[in-house]
């Protein structure tokens, strides 16, 4: 039985030229794929929980690509000067985390920082965008 092919399976310069070429389709296949994922919020238990609200907001890179940046409101979440930091971590350490060993192969490519022409001006030694950041290995809550 022969595997299907899924987009990770890609080689990066398939995906170069679908953006390329065909843009629109890319976009209305994101659109697709952050209303499943709405859909999938709106139930009385997702990923995280039962949800109050979600406000999402898609931003695009000057190539094309979309990506979104969201909020949750968890039922019963903590709130921040509410709850001690203690319980904030325990529940954003439940759904985040920067061990990225836990990605799956396929993703893990596709999440880590490759260098290209324009990181490093005149033969610049240093990335100009300061990558690769340093991770923190553990939650930390901020005052404002």
């Amino acid at each position: 039985m022969e595997i299907p092919i899924f987009f990770y399976e890609f080689e990066s310069k398939h995906f170069t030229n679908l953006i390329k070429y065909d843009l629109i389709t890319c976009v209305h296949y994101y659109d697709h794929q952050m209303d499943a994922f709405c859909n999938l919020l709106k139930k009385d238990s997702s990923i995280f929980g039962k949800v109050d609200d979600f406000y999402f907001i898609t931003d695009v890179q000057n190539r094309g690509s979309e990506h979104d940046h969201g909020l949750l409101w968890m039922k019963n979440g903590p709130t921040y000067g509410v709850n001690n930091n203690k319980t904030i971590k325990r529940v954003v350490d439940q759904y985040v985390t920067s061990n990225n060993s836990l990605l799956l192969l396929h993703l893990k490519d596709l999440q880590m920082y490759k260098h290209k022409q324009t990181c490093r001006k005149k033969n610049q030694v240093v990335c100009r965008f300061h990558y690769p950041l340093l991770l923190i290995p553990c939650t930390k809550i901020l005052k404002p």
